[in-house]
């Protein structure tokens, strides 16, 4: 009995092949190999009894009924993405945030298909896709935000050139622009007295210009009226939109328009620098 469980435990029989040998020691098949024609009374003892057997049994038991150890080896290569896994991807990245323009996308790539592609080489913050105002369209490009030097360096490596459903897309680190310089503030130089009015007319007509679409008749009057008499006010409109063309003519006495056009030339109205000068007419 024991030793036909000790031939199952070692050999790998079912229970039923195990007990149907017969005890002369007959050859039997083996899961690898076969027995050589020996009596298995000769390998294996029969005895009830046999403190020696029972030991033996027992620590067979154990050996077979430990389990076998086995180690999965880990993934090298990206399936999708064309290159080697990163490395670090288990480590929390460090480093500055940096954008990395990506060009020539196709019409179909959305938000979520670049952050999976990128994600490969890097920890991916943020994904731009511009899209037309009007329409609403993708334009073509992204902007792909990562973190760390390393991690841009391997997308661009990986990704600059390959194709993305069809198309050769261009991959590298977003350049940004230089701030606009302020152009430098207008100066407005006072008005010359001898130059001003040399006709000798009892009024001018004085030229004011740079206003505010949103500027009035009314609210322009009411601004030159602080130095003297208004004559006349005359605000040009456009033929085609029946809009104010932004500038207009003031009439007023010749001393009061020199006041006037030193005082306003320069100055802020209504959201908007104006300038004043004398309004004179054009040489034929």
């Amino acid at each position: 009995m024991i030793g036909k469980i000790s031939l199952v435990l070692l050999t790998g029989l079912n229970v039923a092949d195990a007990f149907s040998l017969s005890s002369n020691g007959s050859t039997i098949s083996r899961k690898f190999g076969v027995v050589s024609n020996s009596p298995l009374e000769s390998r294996y003892s029969t005895s009830l009894f046999s403190e020696e057997v029972a030991a033996e049994t027992a620590e067979i038991a154990e050996t077979v009924a430990e389990p076998a150890e086995t180690t999965a080896e880990p993934a090298e290569t990206a399936e999708d993405g064309g290159g080697e896994f990163w490395e670090g991807a288990d480590e929390q990245p460090t480093g500055e945030s940096i954008d990395i323009y990506c060009g020539n996308l196709d019409w179909d790539i959305d938000e979520d298909f670049l952050a999976d592609e990128f994600a490969v080489y890097g920890e991916v913050s943020n994904v731009f896709l511009p899209r037309d105002r009007e329409s609403g369209r993708k334009r073509g490009f992204a902007f792909v935000t990562m973190v760390g030097r390393d991690s841009v360096e391997r997308a661009i490596a990986g990704l600059d050139g390959e194709q993305l459903y069809g198309r050769n897309v261009r991959v590298n680190e977003a350049q940004k622009r230089e701030p606009r310089q302020s152009r430098p503030a207008a100066t407005y130089d006072p008005i010359d007295a001898s130059s001003f009015n040399t006709a000798g007319n009892s009024e001018v007509k004085l030229y004011v210009g740079n206003l505010n679409y949103d500027s009035t008749k009314e609210s322009v009057k009411a601004a030159f009226e602080g130095y003297g008499t208004v004559n006349d006010c005359f605000f040009p409109i456009d033929r085609d939109t029946g809009n104010p063309r932004g500038f207009c003519f003031v009439t007023m006495g010749s001393a009061e328009a020199l006041s006037a056009a030193n005082e306003m030339n320069g100055k802020e109205f209504e959201g908007r620098t104006i300038r004043v000068s004398e309004s004179k007419p054009r040489e034929r």
